[in-house]
């Protein structure tokens, strides 16, 4: 192989885009960060259908209850970090990382008792189920619980978002960091709010 084409292939998106705004070539730039952000936003569907894949294999073997356990383990590493960001600094690192898996951020809002952060979609479980990558049958709820906002059908990967934002938090710190309005319509907006 060509040890030019060899060596693009090898070079991130980002590198390249920075060595074009570095020699003025404002296309190539340009181009360079479109096909990262097209790269990031076809990966994070994937990334996130592994996950659930994997999260219904262990619901499989033994039972969805352990499920929650394992979100309930993951998330609860950084727990004072997150808590002490307070609602405002909470909204910005969860749209940050939010922006970083290619979510389109609709609408940030301030209210009186919250911050209303609008995802259309989520760049994650929203995405994945837009793009119907999940199997109906398979790596969703079986039955309502507490953390699948009381339904059957929810994405295992996506009760991340109540057990991480609701459940931890309440049974801590007696309050949620924030609640999620889950849309039974994968076409809706995904909400965030954060409560002050």
């Amino acid at each position: 192989m060509d040890s030019d084409i060899a060596s693009r292939l090898g070079t991130l998106f980002l590198d390249q885009a920075m060595a074009a705004a570095g020699e003025g070539d404002h296309q190539k730039m340009s181009e360079q960060i479109e096909l990262h952000r097209s790269a990031q936003r076809s990966l994070a569907p994937v990334r996130t259908l592994w996950i659930n894949d994997a999260l219904a294999l262990i619901a499989d073997k033994t039972g969805e209850e352990e499920v929650l356990n394992l979100w309930r383990e993951w998330l609860s590493f950084g727990f004072e970090r997150f808590d002490a960001l307070g609602a405002k600094g909470q909204l910005e690192r969860l749209a940050g990382s939010h922006n970083s898996l290619g979510s389109t951020i609709k609408s940030v809002e301030e209210k009186e008792d919250r911050y209303v952060l609008t995802l259309d979609p989520c760049g994650s479980g929203g995405l994945m189920r837009r793009k119907e990558m999940l199997a109906t049958d398979r790596g969703v709820t079986k039955k309502g619980y507490p953390w699948s906002w009381g339904r059957a059908g929810v994405p295992y990967y996506c009760a991340h978002c109540a057990i991480g934002g609701e459940i931890i938090p309440m049974e801590r710190k007696g309050k949620a960091w924030y609640t999620m309005e889950f849309p039974d319509d994968p076409q809706a907006p995904c909400v965030y709010n954060f409560l002050k």
